[in-house]
């Protein structure tokens, strides 16, 4: 089944962007991440931490 979809993929003209594409997209969801998470105030942390106990 995948050998279908990967004959299919190579008729596409410019098909081999798409994954430099989607490795950019990855790359910088995961930056914001780590700099969300070390740039984030620990109280604000906490506050939702305790959401589901109140």
């Amino acid at each position: 089944m995948f050998s279908f979809f990967k004959r299919y993929a190579e008729t596409i003209a410019g098909v081999n962007v798409y994954p430099k594409i989607s490795l950019v997209i990855f790359f910088i969801f995961f930056t914001a991440l780590l700099w969300f998470t070390f740039r984030t105030n620990k109280q604000y942390i906490e506050e939702q931490a305790n959401i589901p106990l109140d």
